[in-house]
């Protein structure tokens, strides 16, 4: 119960409540008006929902997982929607009977973006002295602009845990903590391939902006340890990126 409580009392836990809350928040009005069922438009309506009943409908009933014939004239299940059947909130909507899924898409994403508040509280923490300011920090990274586009879309999985990304490389830069970024870099490429690419190029620019500062803990030399850590988790993501890359390169539309 003690640890009970000091969890409840934890500014992590505000950051996460507040995450969670605000979000629901900000879609009562909608949810009101469509009893319980929040409504959107465009690739919300076409790719996000349809993909999350179809995917939940392969894996529970155990069909077209190896070649899905649902999808236009065929393709690889994998390789088509690794970027929703490898991320861990997937695995709520299995546990929740169909005739729920219209309203658990909802409240799982209430979770991812309680879960980004979470982690960029203890991201943000690092930084600042008063832990109230890690909790504002954490809602603006949670309903950022970029974010406030993105809330209904399965990209709020990597936003979600981006900031453990960070985090890992600062442990491996700053006390020397092996292991941990290969993980995280595993983590990033398996929630979506084709975000990874920007984090990639955002960690080089993040990792340089920070050995500008001479005080901060980060040094050029650890350039070959980030590297060589980058390339292991790329190395275990091949379990993604082959599959992907095999069907890309049967498509006429990728060019060379």
């Amino acid at each position: 119960m003690e640890i009970i409580k000091k969890t409840v009392k934890s500014k992590a836990f505000l950051a996460f409540m507040m995450g969670l809350i605000l979000y629901i928040l900000v879609f009562l009005p909608d949810l009101i008006l469509n009893k319980g069922i929040l409504y959107g438009s465009g690739d919300y309506n076409c790719q996000t929902v349809p993909f999350f009943y179809h995917v939940r409908e392969s894996i529970v009933e155990g069909k077209n997982l190896v070649w899905d014939f649902s999808g236009g004239l065929g393709a690889q299940f994998f390789s088509t929607y690794a970027h929703v059947i490898l991320s861990p909130f997937t695995f709520i909507f299995l546990i929740v009977p169909e005739s729920a899924m219209p309203y658990a898409i909802f409240y799982v994403t209430a979770l991812k973006t309680g879960v980004a508040s979470l982690t960029s509280y203890f991201y943000i923490k690092r930084f600042v002295k008063n832990p109230h300011y890690a909790v504002i920090g954490s809602l603006l990274y949670s309903f950022s602009s970029f974010n406030a586009w993105n809330l209904v879309y399965i990209f709020m999985d990597f936003i979600a845990f981006f900031p453990l990304f960070l985090i890992s490389l600062d442990e491996l830069c700053i006390n020397n903590r092996r292991g941990v970024f290969a993980l995280s870099v595993l983590l990033m490429a398996l929630l979506n391939v084709s975000t990874f690419y920007g984090i990639a190029v955002f960690c080089v620019l993040y990792f340089f902006i920070r050995c500008a500062d001479k005080n901060d803990g980060f040094k050029l030399k650890d350039i070959f340890k980030v590297a060589g850590e980058a390339i292991l988790g790329c190395l275990m993501a091949m379990i993604l990126f082959l599959p992907v890359i095999k069907l890309l390169s049967a498509n006429s539309r990728a060019g060379n």
